[in-house]
């Protein structure tokens, strides 16, 4: 548990489809515990200020304010178009649902009280990708530049990372046949989308 959130139990994935793709949002089961220790840490830090007059009012307020504002959950936003696969570091106050997949939803900083700022959105360009696949329990990418970027998917059931991980491979092998899609083509290919996702759990 990372402060009333079940880390334990799966949970169903919901794709969005954009105009030019699709995007989705998945928890971080090691980055939640780590936020529910600093929520603990600082709490531990607040108590001990208790034991001092002075600082006994600013703990009080830092501790409520330190459940109030800190983030609990920490997610990836995933969105993959026909050109990349852009990647996010998402941290809320509770279960991110859906809305969090669009880029333009705001989210709390990864420090305590919301502070500070998530890094900034990684780029993986498809023409850069080498190769890519993915496991029960992650979906990985390497790079021609050599580097490797892997995300632990542990409360994404196998099901769910194959259904995630089959369009994205698509679209990569698409771009590196070098396809250009038509605007028929393009259509299909949102129709195809939109089938795989009811096939599983409906936005929303």
């Amino acid at each position: 548990m990372a402060r009333g959130i079940n880390l334990s139990t799966s949970r169903p994935l919901r794709l969005v489809e954009e105009m030019n793709g699709f995007s989705c949002v998945v928890l971080n089961r090691e980055g939640s515990r780590l936020l529910g220790r600093q929520i603990m840490f600082f709490h531990l830090a607040m108590m001990a200020a208790f034991m001092t007059v002075i600082g006994a009012p600013f703990a009080w307020l830092a501790a409520f304010l330190n459940i109030l504002l800190s983030p609990k959950v920490s997610a990836w936003r995933i969105e993959c178009s026909q050109h990349a696969i852009q990647i996010s570091e998402l941290y809320t106050r509770k279960e991110p649902g859906v809305e969090q997949a669009r880029s333009d939803i705001a989210t709390t900083g990864p420090k305590v009280l919301g502070l500070g700022e998530a890094p900034p959105p990684l780029d993986l360009p498809l023409s850069e990708i080498s190769d890519m696949g993915w496991s029960d329990h992650d979906l990985w990418f390497e790079m021609s530049d050599g580097s490797r970027h892997s995300y632990a998917l542990e409360l994404t059931t196998p099901e769910d990372i194959d259904r995630l991980g089959t369009p994205i491979k698509r679209m990569w092998e698409r771009f590196a046949a070098g396809a250009t899609m038509s605007e028929e083509e393009a259509t299909a290919e949102r129709q195809k989308l939109a089938a795989l996702i009811q096939q599983g759990v409906s936005p929303g």
